[in-house]
């Protein structure tokens, strides 16, 4: 537990323009310590978390039912699990360990398809925000139809990967027998999961006394998702990777980058690192015994 608090720590504070010291002065100045902001902050991360697990609970129905308590600890020592792996490949091994070797196949489909409910929800409103940026920021474009061309590009991906997605869940939905009510519930779960963790990074926008109308920073933030969602990383640099490319995005509307960091860092330690922390307990004390048979 304590080792996968050290990793973080490191790589949170070494990877990224930001001090334990002058992250520490950004929350003393904001409202973000407030006790009613506190309370705000970590009721939408245990919705956003709640929302996770009924879903993870809801996709391996179809293979076995689980109570809430073993889809929290698959959940959270799976995210535990993918600290080190690229765009959290470990999270489906990891999930598939609880497993007897006969089911694995089918919960590592199973997650396949929770994270691509996900992936189309960053897409969708991904692609509005980044088309609302570019018909309203300047890139340094050479001519103004260029911004139209881009919005057709994105436009055109955006289509293209919502084809392929589509292709995917038939493959998916067919090999496990999944119900199209149980699928529609997993996608409006992830909607809801979308929306929670949007309002919780536009909240810490507030607290933090960044002035953006509600439309500019979901715009912002949207964007921020969808273009971090695109990079292979490791999950342990996600932070790394959204803290660049919301601090260039945010720049559009000059906004100070260490309160951008600041923000993109308490997204961050409330709905990553914490949970990660709380399933390394569980990846710490798994055993065989711990496989569902």
């Amino acid at each position: 537990m304590f080792g996968a608090f050290y990793i973080i720590y490191l790589k949170c504070f070494e990877s990224i323009s930001l001090s334990w010291s002058l992250f520490i002065d950004v929350l003393i100045n904001s409202k973000v310590l407030k006790i009613s902001s506190a309370i705000i902050l970590i009721i939408m991360s245990i919705l956003n978390w709640w929302l996770e697990i009924i879903k993870w609970q809801l996709l391996v129905k179809s293979i076995r039912s689980i109570s809430f308590f073993e889809a929290f600890k698959q959940s959270t020592s799976s995210l535990t699990a993918s600290l080190i792996t690229p765009n959290r490949i470990g999270e489906y091994g990891a999930k598939a360990l609880y497993y007897s070797k006969y089911e694995a196949k089918n919960i590592v489909t199973s997650n396949l398809i929770g994270n691509l409910s996900q992936l189309f929800w960053t897409l969708i409103f991904g692609t509005c925000g980044l088309i609302y940026l570019f018909n309203t920021y300047s890139f340094n474009l050479p001519v103004s139809t260029n911004n139209i061309f881009v919005s057709v590009l994105i436009g055109l991906c955006f289509f293209c990967a919502i084809f392929w997605i589509y292709k995917k869940f038939n493959f998916n939905i067919n090999e496990l027998k999944i119900s199209k009510t149980a699928v529609f519930k997993v996608i409006l779960l992830s909607l809801l999961r979308y929306i929670v963790f949007s309002f919780q990074f536009y909240a810490i926008l507030r607290f933090f006394n960044i002035e953006l109308s509600f439309i500019e920073a979901l715009a912002f933030i949207s964007s921020t998702y969808i273009l971090a969602s695109v990079v292979p990383i490791i999950s342990l640099f996600d932070v790394v990777i959204k803290g660049s490319i919301a601090v260039f995005l945010f720049d559009l509307a000059g906004i100070n980058s260490i309160l951008i960091l600041s923000t993109v860092l308490t997204m961050w330690l409330l709905n990553f690192a914490i949970p990660a922390i709380i399933g390394s307990y569980y990846v710490i004390n798994y055993s065989s015994k711990s496989v569902l048979v």
